[in-house]
């Protein structure tokens, strides 16, 4: 009985973290616009209930060539990069927003291989983070507080 009351804290406590991460996203940077760079339809969908749920404006690319269009043409406060999408892939869309607009756009990597190569490409490559998919919105929302610009 005892181990099924502390399953049920523990539960409850990682709850309440992620609902005060929400209203900590909604409070402080509701708004902000952000760039979900993500070809695949379900991911694209599920990613951007998340961003939209915290009061974020979200604009789409289908492929890194788009991706990097829309974020040199117009500010975005961060960018969710897929790693791999048909045109140009995240590597070399980052890459190439890291040319063009240097280290103050923060790109945040969302790709389903989780290996600490993998995260080192990344890194490598010039972006900031690296989250795996299936997105977690616990630690969607903590990447977003961590690398999101004051609003």
């Amino acid at each position: 009985m005892k181990a099924a009351a502390g399953i049920a804290t523990a539960a409850a406590s990682q709850y309440n973290r992620a609902m005060s991460r929400e209203a900590q996203l909604r409070t402080h940077h509701a708004g902000q616009r952000v760039l979900l760079a993500e070809d695949h339809p379900i991911n694209r969908k599920l990613a951007l209930a998340l961003l939209r749920a915290v009061g974020l404006v979200v604009d789409t690319a289908d492929d890194g060539t788009q991706a990097v269009a829309l974020a040199t043409a117009q500010p975005y406060a961060l960018v969710l990069m897929d790693m791999q999408m048909p045109v140009q892939d995240g590597l070399a869309a980052a890459r190439t927003l890291r040319e063009r607009l240097g280290p103050r756009l923060p790109i945040i990597a969302m790709t389903a291989h989780g290996f600490a190569e993998d995260r080192e490409a990344c890194l490598q490559a010039g972006m900031d983070d690296h989250l795996v998919k299936p997105v977690d919105p616990q630690q969607l929302y903590a990447m977003l507080l961590r690398w999101l610009p004051p609003a």
